[in-house]
C-alpha cells in the first residue's frame, strides 16, 4: 500500500474506490505502520514517519465524530432505499393478487352461467323426453 494507490483510491469513479472514510484512515495507517516497520527505529525516516502518524490520529480523532455522522445518515440512507424497495415490491405483488383474483372471479362467473345453462338444458331435456319431445330439442340445438 502507497500514497498514490489510495489517492486513486479516493479518486475512482467507477465504483471501486473507497466506500467508507474508515477504509483510508485503515490504508494511509497500513502506509505510516509499514515505513516503520521497515526502517531501523533510530533512522530519521522512521522517527519521521512516527511523528506523522501521531499527527495523523491526532487529526483523525477530530475528524472521526464527522465520520461516524456520515456513516449513520449513509446508513439511514440505505435503510430507507432498502424500505422504499420493499414498499413497491409489496405494492406490485397487491396489485397481482387482485388482478388474479379478478380473473378467478371472472372464470367462476363463466363457470356458474354455464352451469345455470346446462342446469336449465338438463331441466328442458327431462321435460321434452319425458313429454316425448325428443326430436324437438335436439331440433332447437341444431343437432
Amino acid at each position: 500500500m502507497d500514497f498514490s494507490t489510495i489517492k486513486n483510491q479516493m479518486e475512482a469513479k467507477d465504483g471501486t474506490g473507497y466506500k467508507h472514510v474508515r477504509e483510508i484512515y485503515a490504508d494511509v495507517r497500513l502506509v505510516f505502520k509499514n515505513a516503520m516497520k521497515y526502517n531501523d527505529e533510530r533512522s530519521d525516516v522512521h522517527v519521521m514517519v512516527k511523528t506523522l502518524l501521531a499527527k495523523f490520529e491526532e487529526k483523525w480523532l477530530k475528524l472521526l465524530p464527522k465520520a461516524t455522522e456520515e456513516e449513520t445518515r449513509r446508513d439511514e440512507e440505505e435503510a430507507e432505499a432498502q424500505l422504499a424497495l420493499q414498499c413497491t415490491q409489496e405494492a406490485a405483488h397487491a396489485k397481482m393478487m387482485r388482478d388474479l383474483r379478478n380473473e378467478v372471479y371472472e372464470v367462476d362467473m363463466l363457470y356458474k352461467s354455464y352451469e345455470i345453462r346446462l342446469l336449465k338444458d338438463a331441466d328442458w331435456l327431462c321435460l321434452s323426453f319425458a313429454g316425448g319431445n325428443n326430436i324437438k330439442f335436439f331440433e332447437s340445438r341444431g343437432i
